[in-house]
């Protein structure tokens, strides 16, 4: 005896329900154009790979004078571009004054050629951007602050006339604040 499909299908199954009609929202399905499906391709073992082998992850801290805007002008990157980036790279945008954190996504490269002139180059594409609330809700002394300068000079101790920084890299705000107060410095 031999069943047929409409008798496959109206036979009880024991599977559970599909997620489409359980009501949870399904991708669109794949546009059928003459009629015939693409039969599915699993994902091949060389298709997978750890991030850390297949893309770089790089950190830019920006200078004070230096706009966000830029950022996204790929000549912004000439300086930079070449043998750094590769398409499908990360990059993380910090201020130095903590205001804001971007990431971003390199969609294009152009290492530039010397005989045509044509100048080195970077696309990226803006995946996120927060702008920060000031954190510092305590009183500014009148010689020195502790400011955070960003992952590359971390915590640091700036004189306030000229903005110059006199001590860099400290762990946290409570390592520069103690570090201040043993400081020799006359009026704070």
């Amino acid at each position: 005896m031999t069943v047929t499909a409409a008798a496959k299908s109206a036979a009880p199954s024991n599977a559970p329900p599909s997620p489409a009609a359980m009501g949870e929202h399904q991708p669109p399905a794949a546009p059928t154009g003459s009629g015939s499906r693409r039969p599915m391709r699993p994902l091949a073992p060389g298709q997978i790979q750890l991030a850390e082998f297949a893309v770089r992850h790089h950190v830019v801290t920006l200078a004070a004078n230096q706009s966000f805007e830029h950022i996204t002008d790929p000549d912004f990157w000439a300086n930079v571009a070449q043998k750094r980036f590769r398409p499908c790279d990360r990059i993380d945008v910090h201020d130095a004054g903590g205001r804001f954190f971007a990431e971003l996504y390199v969609r294009q490269v152009h290492e530039g050629r010397a005989a045509t002139g044509a100048k080195p180059s970077v696309v990226v594409h803006i995946l996120r951007h927060v702008e920060f609330e000031p954190l510092d809700s305590r009183p500014r002394r009148t010689l020195y602050e502790v400011k955070f300068m960003g992952p590359a000079q971390g915590w640091s101790i700036i004189r306030t006339a000229d903005g110059n920084v006199m001590i860099e890299n400290l762990d946290n705000r409570e390592i520069a604040e103690k570090r201040l107060s043993t400081m020799n410095i006359g009026g704070n």
